[in-house]
Formats: C-alpha cells, structure tokens, sequence
C-alpha cells in the first residue's frame, strides 16, 4: 500500500511539473513569436530564427517541445469532458503546424532571395520573369497570411489557456510559477485584465485565494519568503483573509521550530566538543594565521 501510494504521489508531482512547464513554454512562445513578428515587420523574415524555433525530428526545438508536452498531457482528452483541455492542444497543434509551413516559405525566401530580386529587375521579355516574380508575391503573401495566422491563434490558445487554469488550480507550482513570473503573465493575458484577472475568474471566494495556495506550497518547499510574501499579498488584496492569516500563523511557528531546531544542534555540537576536549579526545584543529612577511 506504501508503495502505490509512493507512486500516486510521485505521478501527482510529476504531472504538476509538466503542467507547470506547458505554462511556462506556451508564455516563452508567445513572447518569441511577437518579436519574431516585429522583426519581420522591420527587417523581413528570418528564416534562422524561425527554424531553430520550430526545430527538427532530430532536434525539437521550444514550439515542438511544447507541442509533445501538451499531447503527453492532454491528447486523451476529449471535447465532451475538458473542452478547454481539448481546445487549447489543438490550437497549440496548430500552432506548432502553422509555424513549420511559415518555416518553409521563410526559406524559399532566404535561399531563392537573389533569383527575387533578378526578377525585379530583369526586363520582361518572356523569358519566364512573370512566372517567377508571381512566385514571388505569392511566396510574400504566404509569409504575411503565415504570421497573421499565427498572431491570431496564440491569441485564442492564451484564452483557452486561462480557463485550463481553472481546472488546475490547486497546482501549487503552477502558481508559484505565474507569481514569480507575474509581469510575463499580466502580458499573455492582458487581454483578461492581468494575472489576478485571471485568479478572480477561477477562484470564486477571491483572487487572494491563489496566494493562499501558492503560501502553503511555498511553506512545504521551505521557501519561507516567499511564503511571506504571498500570504501578505493574500492580506493586500483581501485585509480579512482567514486562510493567509492562518498562513502567516502556520509559517511563524515553521520558522520558531526551525531555529529552536538549529540552536539544539549547535548546543549538542559545542557539548560533544567540549566533553571530547575534557577527555584529552583527538579533536579537528582550527587552521592558523599565516604568519605576516619577515616575521
């Protein structure tokens, strides 16, 4: 019985961590597409940098590692039980296909950009420049539709992504994560209102509630300030807020323990030091100063 639930604890965990991850890549991807997009607008496409984000069967790169993780997480997924679930790896599917399309237009520009711009000059005198210079609009126009295409859907997934948080609220990496990576966050989800926007819509007693949860994890994981901190700001948002008070309580006498825990290990160690020094016992020698220059 041990042993299973061993293992249940250790799946919940590690579960809790790729959800974690999926977060974080998904905001990592759509800061990286968005200057991706502005560099396009003001140099033209890269195709260097789309290829190594994108990646290859041999060498996935971020968007294809996020694209395996979402399935890993979520391909049994069925629209009936979790649409949100459903909906957001799809569109990340999507992504990640839309991406490699726009990956492969990227390179017909940047490998065949010398016979564009001989068709630009070259006079028409049918010798096929026609043929060739609407290859190239056409090409041109792939690309613009390639990246509309993609603005447009990391869009929908961040909204779909914000109701995936609901059902994995409790996950207290995930939280500490959006925390510590707020002003990230408030970015992907500006469109909602921000991070605490978004902990309002899922926690219907108040966005405090996140923190509170966020505290606690903090708390097991012995990051004492930043327990602090998130149970102070649970107070911000909330003066009356039982739970970080509760919080705050739980982490004070964490804290007490641990130092009365300390000074009876320090105390043990200078009696067994003392008691091994009364005995005449073999005990560490402290290092000397070196001593000064011609003395």
């Amino acid at each position: 019985m041990g042993g299973q639930n061993g293992k249940g604890h250790w799946a919940r965990e590690r579960r809790e961590l790729l959800v974690r991850n999926v977060f974080r890549d998904f905001a990592a991807a759509r800061e990286e597409f968005v200057a991706l997009e502005a560099d396009y607008r003001s140099y033209g496409i890269s195709f260097d940098r789309i290829a190594e984000w994108v990646g290859t069967e041999g060498r996935r790169g971020p968007l294809w590692r996020l694209k395996d993780d979402c399935h890993r997480l979520w391909r049994s997924e069925t629209a009936g039980e979790r649409p949100e679930v459903f909906l957001f790896d799809w569109t990340v599917g999507a992504i990640f296909h839309e991406a490699v399309k726009l990956k492969e237009n990227a390179y017909l520009v940047h490998a065949y950009q010398p016979a564009f711009l001989w068709a630009g000059e070259a006079p028409e005198d049918g010798a096929g420049v026609e043929g060739c210079l609407r290859f190239c609009e056409q090409t041109m126009e792939d690309v613009e539709k390639g990246v509309a295409r993609l603005g447009a859907m990391f869009e929908q997934a961040a909204g779909y992504l914000r109701r995936v948080f609901a059902g994995e609220k409790e996950n207290g990496l995930l939280l500490r994560f959006l925390i510590e990576n707020r002003r990230r966050m408030d970015r992907l989800w500006a469109a909602a209102g921000g991070i605490e926007a978004v902990f309002r819509e899922a926690f219907p007693m108040g966005p405090e509630m996140a923190y509170c949860l966020a505290g606690e994890s903090y708390v097991e994981g012995d990051w004492y300030a930043e327990a602090r901190a998130a149970f102070q700001r649970a107070l911000v948002l909330n003066p009356e807020c039982y739970e970080a008070r509760i919080g705050l309580d739980v982490l004070d006498k964490r804290l007490r323990e641990v130092s009365e825990t300390l000074d009876r290990e320090a105390a043990q160690s200078w009696a067994a030091y003392r008691s091994g020094r009364a005995r005449g016992g073999i005990l560490p020698r402290w290092p000397r100063r070196s001593p000064r220059a011609g003395s």
